[in-house]
């Protein structure tokens, strides 16, 4: 039976809401972990691989667990897919590959058998990474992998302990990778998404800003409203613009989740404007802002990408105690709404 994220009709999220996200560049490009409030069957983006875990050989689709859900809403059979996977390591790994999924929302799964196997946790950590990159070795191009924060179900391991092995072994296997750029967990379960989201905070050192109620800021998040919500009107295939609105309307918006959503935004306008003007967008974000000049773009507008870069890669890292300032303050977080305000502004005046 799967190991944890026990369902409910009357536990069911009625939003794919992110909680909080890390980001950070690399030699492959921008790379993140988010971490959402969610029924992972109904996640808004389509993911390549879905990981799940479970007893050895307990592939039962019970009610109120995953495999139930997976097969009660996506019509997917665990235990079906278990009999004939595609890559088969359970005996040296405890790990299985499915084949294809066809129509769905995840091309194929990835299981870990925890409860039952020899390997202690951080092994199976390294034993999932390591299979992912099996997979992608085999030509299969593996760039979203979405999971519940295996371990901490029936396994009984605090959130904190798990992510203090597996947030690292995260961040590795997206720095080692060409393909892979984002690793989501997802629960359903409110209070346990928000376990999840204090460890990766606690684990990184997180300062919160206390942001000020005042008519600046909420001046500044309406208009960051109205902008992405005219954005999303006249591109709804980009849910990026609808993740925005969502994530400002919240009354607890906390600093470093505009900072990535902010940093995910100019890499998504600059590529656009480099790809408008007949160009290919690179890797190094830096590097791509400072060609604009060569575009026609005014060079206040880059360098107002320039600080929404810093900000949102700032946002995402650990905390740096040596420096000075160590941390971002209220008036830095002000200064890049304003930046964020403006681009929005510019790039959409540039489309139109």
């Amino acid at each position: 039976m799967h190991e944890n994220f026990k369902m409910s009709k009357e536990t069911s999220p009625k939003t794919d809401q992110l909680l909080t996200a890390v980001g950070f560049d690399s030699a492959y490009g921008y790379k993140r972990i988010e971490v959402r409030h969610s029924d992972i069957t109904q996640l808004s983006k389509k993911h390549d691989l879905l990981v799940i875990s479970a007893f050895s050989g307990g592939y039962k689709p019970r009610e109120g667990t995953l495999m139930g859900s997976l097969l009660e809403e996506l019509g997917i059979s665990v235990e079906e897919l278990a009999l004939d996977p595609f890559i088969d390591l359970r005996k040296p790994l405890s790990t299985w590959i499915s084949n294809p999924l066809g129509k769905s929302s995840f091309d194929r799964i990835l299981c870990i058998e925890m409860i039952g196997s020899d390997f202690p946790i951080s092994e199976i950590f390294e034993n999932l990474f390591a299979t992912i990159s099996l997979l992608q070795s085999k030509g299969i191009a593996i760039k979203s992998v979405a999971m519940p924060l295996v371990g901490s179900g029936l396994q009984g391991i605090p959130p904190i302990e798990i992510i203090e092995q597996l947030l690292p072994a995260s961040k590795q296997a997206l720095s080692n990778s060409p393909n892979l750029t984002s690793i989501t967990f997802a629960e359903r379960r409110l209070d346990k998404a928000k376990e999840i989201d204090l460890a990766i905070n606690q684990h990184l050192g997180r300062h919160q800003l206390e942001l000020p109620k005042d008519k600046l800021m909420e001046s500044l998040k309406s208009e960051i409203i109205n902008l992405t919500m005219q954005a999303s009107h006249s591109y709804p295939k980009i849910n990026l613009f609808a993740e925005i609105q969502s994530v400002f309307q919240r009354d607890d918006l906390r600093s470093f989740e505009a900072g990535v959503l902010a940093r995910r935004l100019i890499e998504y306008v600059v590529d656009d404007l480099i790809r408008s003007s007949g160009g290919t967008p690179g890797i190094d974000l830096f590097k791509k802002i400072e060609t604009l000049h060569n575009r026609n773009i005014a060079q206040w507008i880059s360098s107002y990408m320039h600080v929404l870069r810093i900000f949102g890669n700032e946002s995402a890292h650990e905390r740096n105690k040596d420096r000075v300032p160590s941390e971002l303050t209220e008036n830095d977080f002000i200064i890049s709404l304003f930046c964020l305000n403006r681009v929005l502004q510019f790039w959409m005046n540039h489309k139109s």
